[in-house]
């Protein structure tokens, strides 16, 4: 473990001392959102949406088009 991330998920740890530790802390809570119980709303899928919700994510198929062209 490095003094400041954790070991696993790299989160950021607070320093003695810290200025603005509401941002580490903001930042570790949005890390953990997106890392625990992560959630798939399809599999192969090769055209993005168009008004996916915030936090949605997707496993790009083989043959990605739009904003997703060459992710596959």
């Amino acid at each position: 473990m490095s003094d400041e991330t954790t070991v696993r998920l790299g989160l950021p740890l607070l320093q003695i001392g810290q200025a603005q530790k509401e941002l580490s802390h903001n930042e570790a809570l949005a890390l953990l959102d997106f890392a625990v119980q992560p959630v798939v709303e399809a599999v192969g899928v090769d055209t993005p949406p168009t008004a996916p919700a915030e936090g949605a994510c997707w496993v790009v198929g083989a043959s990605p088009s739009g904003a997703w062209a060459g992710q596959a």
